[in-house]
């Protein structure tokens, strides 16, 4: 994936602002349904994490909870 790309997060995932401490309130992001954000990048630190554009924020996130949005997937809804 790179920059800008479209991705589905399922629900249930966590969104964390910065995913070093959980702080109260908008320190974090538990989906309620399923959502589309952007793709903003891997954290090269710690491959496991990544990062995407929601709701005029950058939250952090599990890789494994990121999907990409192919073009295929986006025209049959």
């Amino acid at each position: 994936m790179i920059r800008g790309d479209l991705v589905h997060i399922p629900q249930g995932a966590l969104l964390l602002r910065d995913k070093n401490k959980i702080e109260s309130g908008d320190g974090y992001l538990r989906c309620q349904k399923p959502i589309r954000a952007l793709f903003w990048e891997a954290d090269s630190k710690e491959p496991r994490w990544g990062c995407v554009y929601y709701r005029q924020k950058l939250w952090s996130i599990r890789m494994r909870e990121i999907f990409p949005i192919t073009q295929e997937f986006e025209d049959a809804s």
